[in-house]
């Protein structure tokens, strides 16, 4: 995404506290990619500083409605979900504006870290079959680990894991980004009551629209 005015993080522009505080996590994944801390392992070595700076709409959309619901959700443990998660790079944004939201907080990660397989595709994406068998849930607790124990890694193949993940009974944000034709729906995936007392939820589903939905 592209953009002839400033962007919200743009240093020419009065930054608010949401602004600040995203550059500061820039900054840092920044840093801790240059030195081998937070591995990309879908990007090639050359390409992954450029993949960062290209994805910055992306991780601000997420940092900025991630904030919202930390600060505006009710009181309680505040969840947050993602289905799909890869190294970890978006959940490295929305685990970083959870934690500066000074409430308690955890995380939900579910993902199958395993190639694709061929029965969740449509014939027309079965050359896709094998995609992703680089990923490792090691590799992606290692780039989250300074999270802590609030984050729980759910290893398998949605929505057929959920019977045997930690789930939790409420959610305040989820980012749902599969790369699967026969994905399950929001509705599906955990309960009604969890769902309609989400405080906020962005989520990338591929193939589909992008869609953000603001507080219930």
């Amino acid at each position: 995404m592209s953009t002839f005015t400033h962007t919200p993080w743009g240093s020419a522009t009065d930054l608010g506290d949401i602004e600040q505080a995203f550059n500061e996590t820039c900054s840092q994944l920044t840093e801790l990619v240059k030195s081998d801390g937070f591995k990309l392992t879908q990007f090639k070595p050359a390409e992954r500083l450029s993949m960062l700076n290209s994805l910055m709409w992306r991780h601000y959309i997420v940092f900025w409605s991630a904030t919202f619901a930390a600060k505006y959700a009710p009181r309680g443990t505040h969840n947050f979900v993602e289905c799909g998660v890869c190294d970890g790079l978006t959940s490295f944004f929305a685990l970083n504006a959870a934690s500066r939201g000074g409430s308690d907080w955890g995380a939900y990660l579910y993902d199958a870290w395993e190639a694709m397989r061929g029965d969740l595709l449509l014939d027309s994406e079965k050359g896709n079959q094998g995609e992703y068998a680089y990923l490792n849930v090691d590799v992606t607790r290692a780039n989250l680990a300074m999270f802590g124990e609030r984050v729980r890694f759910n290893k398998g193949y949605i929505p057929e894991s959920f019977a045997g993940s930690e789930n939790p009974e409420a959610i305040v944000w989820m980012h749902i980004d599969l790369n699967s034709a026969t994905r399950p729906s929001p509705r599906s995936t955990f309960s009604g009551r969890a769902w309609y007392r989400a405080g906020s939820c962005y989520s990338t589903i591929t193939p589909g629209p992008v869609t953000k939905t603001p507080a219930i």
